[in-house]
């Protein structure tokens, strides 16, 4: 739902142009994945056909709010380009597929996702149904997408990215036609940013809900086995700042380690083990450093089998 205009690096310009979303991905990843606060068993097979099924079960909230959410997918790529890149079944009785087919044009990557099911369910979530029909184009000096949400609207997203030398420029803009309703065609977002990619770390500038907030984020690969990132946020309609620090420090093969502290005084620690070939333990912790004698604090773990 943005519209957007970056600027990034490019280290070698025979490798395709980033697409829009991926352009601060380092930093986000970083200060997003690992750090998990509920309780989650997952079990991951692949056949010897290639077929990928995984099995999950999640248990999330505290008390009255406690909720368990359990999900059978599955994976398949199939030597003609044909991917099913999910299909997706859960206990909220919700249905997922999604779908990509390589190999149209050199370049070019159409894809298919759709979601469809009940809205009632324990825990009280909301979903909405989507059928999105896409298209990815990159090369070495452009990259576009484009996606039509035909039941939504229908609704069209639209993105483009082009480099130069050390720097990418792209933009995205959302139009919802309103066909299925009384509403007139609307552009429902639109945002710009800009950002550097030197040899060992990222510098992104960029706004999101339509110039209403501005982030910069950076990330920064150390060494081979340590990384940090940083992200601050200004909003316009309040003048309000925020801000998040996180590192992320392999110990040795089997063990990594991550630290996080944002502008509302909470600390999240992540840890991860890889116990052998076929489990990793996670765990993730949450500290209200400003309440500490709160209940505010929250934990997690998750085991996986493959």
């Amino acid at each position: 739902n943005r519209s957007h205009i970056y600027i990034a690096s490019k280290h070698c310009e025979t490798m395709p142009v980033t697409l829009y979303d991926d352009i601060d991905k380092a930093a986000n990843d970083l200060l997003r994945d690992d750090f998990k606060f509920e309780r989650k068993l997952k079990i991951k097979s692949k056949a010897s056909n290639g077929l990928e099924v995984t099995s999950e079960t999640v248990m999330s909230g505290d008390g009255a709010s406690r909720s368990v959410l359990s999900k059978l997918s599955a994976k398949f790529a199939h030597s003609s380009g044909l991917t099913l890149d999910k299909l997706s079944i859960s206990t909220h009785g919700r249905v997922i597929g999604e779908a990509s087919i390589d190999g149209v044009a050199d370049g070019l990557t159409l894809t298919l996702k759709a979601e469809d099911g009940s809205q009632n369910n324990s825990a009280g979530k909301k979903y909405s149904d989507y059928g999105r029909l896409g298209a990815e184009y990159a090369t070495d000096v452009f990259s576009v997408t484009g996606e039509v949400d035909v039941v939504n609207g229908p609704t069209v997203t639209a993105s483009a990215s082009a480099s130069h030398e050390n720097f990418i420029a792209g933009g995205e803009c959302e139009f919802n036609t309103h066909f299925d309703d009384e509403g007139g065609p609307e552009l429902e977002s639109y945002d710009v940013g800009a950002g550097y990619n030197g040899s060992d770390f990222t510098a992104t500038v960029r706004s999101s809900k339509c110039l209403g907030v501005f982030n910069a984020a950076f990330h920064h690969n150390v060494d081979s086995d340590t990384q940090v990132a940083a992200r601050v946020s200004y909003s316009t309609s309040d003048e309000s700042v925020g801000f998040a620090v996180v590192g992320q420090r392999k110990l040795d093969a089997a063990t990594t380690t991550k630290a996080m502290m944002d502008g509302n005084g909470l600390v999240s620690l992540a840890y991860t083990q890889k116990m052998n070939s076929r489990c990793t333990l996670s765990t993730a912790a949450q500290i209200d450093a400003l309440n500490f004698s709160s209940d505010s604090h929250k934990f997690g773990l998750a085991v996986t089998f493959s």
